[in-house]
């Protein structure tokens, strides 16, 4: 209340200083300055009055503006009571406004489970009152800011809202007069009672009566439970045999369970048959192992998982395993094959295991899928004689090339007598003579060298980690006087590093790059290009040349050994370089082959796996 009174007090105080310095600046005034300048001002705003059309946009772009009016202060003859009262109630009613809305919807919130259907027409008024609280705000703001286009905006913003209120409020207006009135609700109440109190008398009757006839049944049980009494101990012992029964059953039934999942999980295919030979349980990898599926098996004869070949004897053997069972391995001392669906046969390891049960024995065949072992076998078999072989190969190899060495060095060595010694005995023809066998015996020696070198592929064989790029420049180093010679460019790519048998990978680029040099046409410069490309798990290297090219059907015999396409004149050379070659990349367990065209060149491409340290 104090405050309030300091607040009229205050206001009257600015009211009556205002007055008087408005009085004092209106002395000094022309009779009517105010209106006149609202009139002006009205007057050439009409002079400029745009098209309707552009007014909208203009009356938007200039929302803020307060130059086109004047303050309300400055229009009209206020009185500063008037003025001020005017504000301060405006001020009011917007404060009320402002907090209406608020109380309203701590109302709604409080009490939403009663107000959800109307919390639309809530927010609609709530949004309607603090919209005629803002148009109160801007009138109080337009005695000092004449910004007459915002409060137009506003005006028919509250316009647009309050006629959606009324439009809702039509809305919910049935909803509404739905609501029952407190009178109403109470004679429903009390018609409620009544009927629940008539519902209520009804039960209580109904109790009597079954309490009536509740002790009725009650001495009728007296009655039978003296007569049952003599069945009671009878019933009793049959239960306990009943249960012992049962128990049995369970565990039974728990056994075969367990026996079930056991052969269900076992790592090898399963197989249980009766003394019939009828299939009454099979496991998933009985399936996997035969392309059957399990319903297509159970209750199916075992014949069908036997070749034709073996049915004649089958029966006789069933019959004489289920006379006298016991626990054994099948065709001890023969090889024992299955037939899957298709019917391709695989070869088997079976166990056998007799099984009593309560139908009768059974017998439990375990069956082992050994073809790819007996595969592995015959090829380590195989290689074992292939390894036999080929050291006795190379032990003769040596021995022969040694041999046969030797009566050369003897006839290389009387030719050279017969030159030095005897020579002014021997005309033109036996000079000649002597030339050619000379160099005969020079081809022989190359030919056993060869076959000597041939044979020793990969006796010594080390896999280390090489580097492509070094490999190379030292075969080119190697080979400097033949490039040279025959002027021969070489363009080398990026070479990777990996697992390989460097002296045997070695002599393998030294052959290609050799056999390309000699390989040219005439009078055309040797051009040699060595690239890779990374492949899955492998390497592919290709070396190509400018060459004469190899036609077609000479690609696999240029890999034999001794095969030459040319002359001796032609082209020298002991035709094993290319076999060599070739033994070196299968000894990568790679792959080489031949790419070319006639008169143009050719290209060797060969691979090289990625290899590890243990085959070493």
């Amino acid at each position: 209340m104090n405050t309030f009174v300091l607040f009229i007090l205050l206001f009257l105080s600015s009211s009556a200083m205002y007055a008087q310095r408005l009085t004092q600046h209106k002395e000094n005034l022309p009779g009517d300055c105010s209106v006149l300048l609202c009139s002006t001002r009205t007057l050439q705003i009409a002079q400029v009055t745009p098209a309707l059309s552009a007014q909208p946009q203009l009356f938007f772009s200039s929302l803020l503006d307060t130059q086109s009016w004047p303050a309300r202060w400055s229009c009209g003859r206020w009185l500063p009571f008037a003025g001020w009262l005017y504000i301060v109630s405006d001020l009011v009613i917007w404060f009320s406004y402002f907090m209406i809305p608020i109380a309203l919807g701590f109302f709604v919130i409080k009490r939403k489970n009663e107000f959800l259907q109307f919390r639309l027409v809530a927010l609609l008024f709530i949004i309607f009152i603090l919209s005629c609280g803002l148009t109160h705000l801007i009138d109080v703001a337009i005695f000092w800011w004449p910004a007459y286009n915002l409060s137009a905006l506003l005006r028919f913003v509250t316009a647009t809202v309050s006629l959606s209120t009324v439009f809702a409020l039509v809305y919910i207006a049935p909803k509404i007069l739905d609501f029952k009135s407190p009178q109403v609700l109470e004679d429903i109440v009390e018609q409620r009672t009544s009927e629940l109190n008539h519902i209520n008398q009804l039960l209580q009757e109904e109790i009597k009566s079954r309490q009536r006839t509740e002790l009725e049944l009650t001495l009728l049980n007296e009655k039978l439970q003296l007569k049952s009494e003599g069945l009671a101990q009878s019933n009793a012992e049959l239960i306990k045999s009943q249960e012992a029964s049962l128990q049995d059953n369970k565990e039974r039934k728990r056994a075969e369970e367990r026996f079930r999942l056991v052969v269900e999980s076992a790592p090898n295919a399963m197989v249980l048959i009766n003394s019939k030979g009828t299939i009454t349980l099979v496991n998933n990898k009985t399936e996997l192992l035969f392309d059957y599926n399990r319903d297509e098996l159970i209750g199916a004869p075992l014949e069908i998982l036997i070749p034709d070949r073996f049915l004649q004897h089958h029966p006789d053997q069933r019959t004489g395993f289920f006379a006298s069972p016991k626990t054994r391995m099948m065709g001890v001392g023969r090889d024992l094959f299955a037939k899957r669906k298709d019917g391709t046969e695989i070869q088997v390891e079976i166990g056998l295991n007799p099984i009593e049960t309560a139908d009768g024995p059974l017998a439990l065949a375990t069956i082992i899928d050994i073809t790819e072992r007996k595969l592995r076998e015959k090829a380590v078999k195989i290689q074992l004689e292939l390894q036999v072989k080929n050291k006795e190969l190379q032990q003769f190899a040596y021995l022969a090339s040694h041999d046969l060495q030797e009566p050369l060095r003897t006839v290389s060595n009387y030719m050279k007598v017969l030159e030095e010694d005897y020579h002014h005995l021997l005309d033109n023809d036996a000079i000649r003579y002597l030339t050619a066998i000379n160099g005969a015996t020079t081809r022989m020696s190359m030919l056993i060298n060869a076959l000597l070198d041939f044979s020793r592929l990969g006796h010594n064989k080390k896999l280390a980690k090489v580097k492509g790029s070094e490999l190379i420049e030292m075969v080119t180093s190697d080979l400097q006087n033949i490039i040279r010679t025959s002027g021969a460019v070489i363009s080398i790519g990026d070479l990777p590093e990996m697992n390989a048998y460097e002296t045997e990978l070695r002599q393998l680029f030294q052959n290609l790059i050799t056999n390309a040099i000699k390989f040219q046409k005439k009078n055309v410069r040797p051009e040699i290009q060595i690239s890779v490309k990374e492949a899955p798990g492998e390497y592919r290297f290709s070396v190509s040349d400018n060459g004469i090219g190899i036609a077609p059907h000479h690609y696999e015999r240029v890999f034999e050994m001794f095969q030459r396409l040319h002359s001796q004149h032609e082209y020298e050379g002991s035709g094993i370089g290319l076999a060599n070659c070739k033994k070196i990349v299968e000894l990568h367990q790679g792959e080489i082959w031949i790419e070319s065209t006639v008169g143009q060149g050719t290209t060797f491409h060969f691979t090289i796996p990625h290899l590890h340290q243990s085959l070493q």
